[in-house]
């Protein structure tokens, strides 16, 4: 019976530490963009993770992250039923290629991951 190796990672992404990554990323420069006056925050992936792992570091509390798509957008607008969701979740993250499209048409295009 032969001895297999141990599988090695063949991607620096998957060795990456998120936790030590995070804190080079300035939260305070992060933007949001609003699209049908939803606040939606214009960010890669990197720097979502930031966010919510600053989020869980400093504990206050449950936080709401969402992920809008164009349907979850429209029940979010002002004076819709689920527009109170909108004003308290901490992170909107974009979700969708119709999110995509709207935020090029207004000439405020997403960050890529």
């Amino acid at each position: 019976m032969a001895v297999t190796e141990p599988e090695t990672y063949s991607s620096a992404r998957e060795d990456r530490d998120y936790l030590l990554e995070y804190k080079s990323v300035y939260l305070l420069s992060l933007r949001r963009e609003s699209i049908l006056d939803v606040p939606i925050d214009n960010v890669s992936r990197d720097e979502a993770v930031a966010v919510i792992l600053d989020l869980v570091e400093k504990k206050r509390g449950p936080h709401a992250v969402i992920f809008a798509d164009p349907v979850k957008l429209s029940f979010m607008r002002p004076g819709r039923k689920l527009h109170w969701i909108a004003e308290l979740a901490k992170v909107i993250l974009p979700d969708g290629a119709g999110l995509g499209w709207a935020s090029r048409m207004l000439h405020r295009p997403y960050a890529r991951s």
